[in-house]
């Protein structure tokens, strides 16, 4: 089971959808009802938390975020329309080892393109020694288009208010898009 929870800023006010992965019915539900929310089992760990930034109906910037014990994923991608990845900024804190990895990447023609990497002592940001880096990281995807995530068509849907007690779902997986740990 995989939770999220997806915000969305729009003009005027702010609107929150609610997304939980049922991985054995293969289905993403999305609630814009927090009384309908909170009825989801809550016993399950967090991994995914996803934050979407609406400029009027446009999507403009989503973090993503994934959580482990020892690990956290943040995804920043920067959009520009109808989805398309411009930006990616992904900082990857591992806590037991007291390491954190910033990269940068642009996306063109479909691809990402590494421009920056750095590697911090975790919480004081100082650089990191050569010898500290955890090379042998495994590299998590990097997405291009937003528009092909399984989230993104309940995110987008212009009449979240016709939803069923504030809820919506899709057939789908996050964890064979976005990976697995």
């Amino acid at each position: 089971m995989i939770l999220f929870c997806c915000e969305m800023f729009s003009q005027p006010g702010t609107r929150h959808v609610f997304v939980f992965e049922d991985a054995e019915k293969h289905l993403i539900c999305a609630y814009t009802n927090e009384a309908e929310w909170a009825k989801v089992p809550g016993q399950q760990d967090v991994e995914f938390v996803v934050v979407g930034d609406l400029v009027g109906s446009e999507l403009r910037t989503v973090l993503v975020q994934r959580l482990t014990e020892d690990t956290t994923n943040n995804d920043e991608y920067t959009l520009g329309s109808n989805g398309t990845v411009l930006r990616l900024k992904r900082t990857l804190d591992v806590i037991p080892e007291r390491v954190t990895r910033e990269q940068k990447w642009d996306v063109r023609a479909g691809r990402a393109i590494k421009v920056a990497e750095s590697w911090l002592e975790y919480q004081t940001h100082k650089p990191l020694p050569p010898e500290r880096r955890l090379d042998q990281l495994v590299e998590l995807p990097r997405i291009t288009q937003f528009s092909h995530l399984p989230f993104f068509s309940l995110i987008m849907d212009p009449h979240s208010e016709r939803w069923t007690m504030g809820k919506r779902c899709v057939s789908g997986s996050l964890s064979e898009v976005l990976g697995d740990h």
